[in-house]
């Protein structure tokens, strides 16, 4: 699909004269250009660090580390996925296996998630969208805190802003009829709640997902920066939430970051219950 026939649908999911406000997935994608690494770099980035924290002690900055030195010993790790296309699939292995104990993990994600380009335009122009009612709900896997920080600085103008699943359980804060309301999907960093494991991103708060369906149902959702590699998201929520609701599912993805590949697997596993584009 062309820029300018994306710009189309947008144009015409976000209109004001529109139906149900669209609910937007923000994954890593759509902070790429705030500084903060999608998956492949922060391999490379916690590898390097724990590399030189932990095997090293400490003797070494991570800037001053060997490509050879690290890189090699992260290949030899037993779970380690091997290949090149494969090098984000390991991020929650790194987690898993390099990030402990928990202070630590917490630590090195809270460090590797910070916006180091600043707030990046895009999150502002997301956060006008809200000023002007055009989008109330955004879903996100990410645990940075650019989304936050940009519906801050106009906090002024949209009152209180709702923040559901910070950690398990939170969820009194959900409105289908939200001023401004951020879905942690995965939890957040600061509370020891991220959800990066492979045994956690099997599926989401069974909770959660069932205040989530009446809204997907009715909604277009525009997903931006995502891969679509988490079961959680691609699975137990969109597939088997769609189930769940007679298949009254409607998707539009918007997503830089989704290669035609895996686009294509995605279109042939959700049709006929999703329209991808």
């Amino acid at each position: 699909m062309s820029q300018q026939e994306s710009v189309r649908i947008l144009t015409r999911i976000f209109r004001a004269t529109g139906g149900a406000r669209p609910v937007l997935l923000l994954a890593p994608g759509a902070s790429f250009s705030s500084g903060v690494p999608i998956a492949a770099e922060s391999v490379k980035r916690l590898a390097k660090r724990v590399y030189a924290e932990q095997v090293l002690g400490g003797a070494v900055p991570p800037e001053q580390v060997r490509l050879t030195e690290w890189q090699t010993w992260l290949h030899d790790q037993r779970w380690y996925l091997k290949g090149d296309n494969r090098l984000a699939e390991n991020f929650p292995l790194v987690v898993q296996h390099l990030l402990k104990p928990a202070e630590y993990r917490k630590q090195l994600l809270l460090d590797l998630i910070h916006p180091t380009n600043g707030i990046g335009k895009g999150y502002h122009r997301l956060a006008e969208l809200v000023v002007k009612g055009l989008v109330s709900t955004i879903l996100t896997t990410n645990f940075d805190t650019c989304l936050p920080t940009a519906l801050g600085a106009v906090r002024h103008h949209i009152g209180h802003i709702a923040e559901v699943n910070r950690q398990s359980g939170d969820l009194n804060e959900f409105s289908l009829y939200a001023r401004a309301q951020i879905v942690w999907l995965h939890g957040r960093a600061e509370q020891y709640s991220d959800k990066n494991l492979v045994e956690e991103v099997q599926q989401l708060d069974p909770e959660l997902v069932g205040k989530l369906i009446p809204l997907l149902a009715d909604s277009p959702l525009v997903v931006i920066g995502y891969r679509g590699s988490e079961p959680s998201i691609m699975e137990h929520l969109l597939r088997d939430g769609a189930a769940q609701n007679g298949g009254r599912l409607s998707l539009r993805v918007w997503s830089p970051s989704l290669t035609a590949e895996r686009r294509t697997r995605q279109q042939s596993h959700f049709l006929p219950r999703f329209a991808l584009w």
